[in-house]
């Protein structure tokens, strides 16, 4: 309807397993995709670092990321990190390829 309301998932590890946790509505499920400990390969600002671009690979399967509004994350993540990323898998109309649209990004 082009309303939208704030909302925030914590992700939290419980003896090496990543869990969602909805603190606003108390909701047990995640809608979208999750990549669990994937390094960030690659990593730039776009957009006058309002934007991030990831480059994020997990055993031998490299995935392109967008964050769209998550720029300011360049200042706290780096290039071989650990991270925990959700959002939505699609393809990239530009070149074809699968890519994440970014919703959260967890790091330690």
């Amino acid at each position: 309807s082009g309303s939208s309301e704030a909302h925030m998932w914590n992700y939290v590890e419980v003896d090496g397993t990543w869990y969602a946790v909805d603190v606003t509505w108390n909701d047990p499920t995640v809608s979208g995709d999750a990549i669990a400990d994937a390094k960030i390969a690659d990593m730039r600002e776009l957009s006058d670092g309002k934007h991030l671009k990831l480059i994020l690979k997990k055993n031998d399967r490299v995935l392109e990321a967008i964050g769209f509004g998550q720029g300011p994350l360049a200042k706290k993540l780096y290039k071989g990190m650990s991270v925990y990323v959700s959002g939505n898998i699609e393809i990239n109309d530009y070149n074809g390829q699968p890519q994440m649209i970014v919703r959260d990004i967890l790091y330690k």
